[in-house]
């Protein structure tokens, strides 16, 4: 039996006995593996050009319907898989933020904040909930964050905070500033500069420090890890996780690596993996344990590191909003793709 097996400048044969056959395949098969960069998930890349809108894309969201939306610099793009379609917001603002709730996308801007919602026609129309403020003036607030919690909407901009509950709507002013707020067990937690890592009570206008001011970065995010603790994500002191009381330093192999890329945005799927989107370096998975899984940057195969927003679709793949497009990674698939080998090997004709 023949095997021939050849480098770009001659080809050569190799006689070898049937039965090192399958050794011969595993040899090529752990070298590829040794020479390869990392398998990674299938991607699907949308420029500007695709869906007629702006470059830069910062939230992401998905209705009941399965129709996707995002939060760009022109207004809010619409997807539905195959056709774009861009809703405008008032003054033509950006849409820095999206929650969509019920039948409604709520989306926040520049001193605005309201909804889009469908009539009778199915066209989608826009409400402000903004122009609606009584006794506050809105100076400079522009609405990074809306999270529904404890029956609330709430608009979080890095001063202020509106809620809206029952169709009434309530502007508050706090005396410092502070970054994204998260939910997590019916609580808002969120980074101040004044005092560090807090449990805001929104209602009673009340904050309570939590971890002594244990990160000198903020935190961007509160996820659930388990039933009794919380993994909080720092933007470049690394991941810890919280038992409501107690911070501990949660150890990964890229620990190095996410602290110089700077996180700005965390989820973790149903399978347990952590997703850290980033301003230098992309996207990071790691598993449960800590253990890396795959990175996605301009090495391989985003268009841009700078992740402004994720967000996990009702099949579990993940939608990146970039500082440079959007993205959409099949991490829901057991497909995975490998895009380069490190050194040329040649060309492989055959093997049996």
């Amino acid at each position: 039996m023949y095997n021939q097996i050849s480098d770009t400048s001659k080809p050569i044969k190799i006689m070898i006995p049937h039965y090192r056959s399958f050794s011969l395949i595993l040899f090529f098969y752990f070298s590829f593996i040794s020479y390869a960069q990392d398998f990674t998930p299938i991607a699907k890349q949308f420029n500007k050009s695709d869906y007629g809108a702006a470059n830069q894309n910062w939230a992401v969201g998905q209705d009941a319907q399965g129709l996707m939306y995002f939060g760009n610099n022109n207004g809010l793009l619409q997807f539905d898989g195959t056709e774009w379609e861009l809703h405008k917001m008032p003054q033509h603002k950006i849409v820095r933020s999206i929650c969509v709730l019920n039948k409604r996308i709520y989306v926040g801007s520049f001193e605005e904040f309201g909804y889009f919602e469908r009539n009778a026609l199915g066209e989608m129309s826009y409400t402000s909930l903004s122009d609606q403020l009584k006794d506050y003036n809105m100076m400079n607030d522009e609405i990074w964050t809306i999270i529904y919690v404890d029956g609330s909407i709430v608009f979080q901009s890095f001063t202020s905070y509106f809620i809206y509950k029952d169709n009434k709507l309530t502007g508050v002013r706090l005396p410092y500033t502070f970054l994204f707020f998260n939910e997590y067990q019916q609580k808002i937690y969120t980074y101040t500069e004044q005092q560090g890592f807090i449990k805001l009570d929104f209602m009673k206008q009340k904050a309570e420090a939590v971890g002594n001011k244990v990160f000198s970065s903020p935190v961007f995010s509160v996820l659930k890890f388990d039933p009794l603790r919380a993994l909080i994500v720092t933007k470049s002191d690394g991941l810890f996780l919280f038992d409501g009381s107690t911070l501990v330093p949660f150890k990964t192999e890229v620990d190095a690596e996410i602290k110089r890329a700077e996180i700005n945005r965390a989820l973790i799927n149903n399978d347990g993996v952590i997703i850290l989107g980033t301003i230098l370096n992309g996207v990071t998975a790691i598993d449960n344990t800590g253990k890396h899984l795959w990175t996605l940057n301009t090495t391989n195969i985003l268009q841009n590191n700078t992740v402004l927003g994720m967000y996990l679709d009702k099949d579990k793949n993940l939608w990146l909003a970039l500082d440079k497009g959007i993205a959409f990674i099949q991490i829901n698939s057991s497909l995975r793709y490998i895009h380069a080998f490190k050194y040329s090997i040649g060309a492989l004709y055959s093997l049996s």
